[in-house]
């Protein structure tokens, strides 16, 4: 979990983006209960045999917690030839691709005890 695109850009498959944490969990920020949700499905996957990139990808599709966010290259850059781009190191080169997101403003971690009284009704 990282909150700067630019200290994952290289390996986006394994990581998950996050918003600045301002230390409250609650209806404006959910981010916590979203992390070990996230977490929680995670370890689920790989004890099941799954990767990471597998695992994540799958969390995405199937659950609310997480998102994708696509970066785009700076107008400048995109303009330079794909030779010219290869020829950059990696890490010189802005911040581009797909990123999983973690929403942090919606709850969507639910306690057994919420999930006992949503069956009931």
């Amino acid at each position: 979990f990282e909150n700067a695109a630019q200290c994952c850009k290289l390996n986006r498959q394994n990581c998950v983006l996050v918003e600045d944490y301002m230390g409250k969990s609650g209806p404006a920020d959910c981010t916590l209960y979203n992390m070990v949700a996230t977490v929680g499905h995670l370890v689920k996957d790989i004890v099941d045999g799954y990767s990471v990139p597998e695992s994540l990808h799958g969390c995405a599709l199937l659950s609310r917690q997480l998102g994708m966010v696509r970066y785009q290259l700076p107008e400048a850059w995109r303009r330079r030839s794909q030779a010219e781009l290869a020829a950059i190191p990696p890490l010189f080169v802005p911040v581009c691709g797909d990123f999983y997101k973690l929403h942090s403003s919606q709850h969507f971690f639910t306690s057994k005890q919420q999930q006992q009284q949503q069956q009931q009704q």
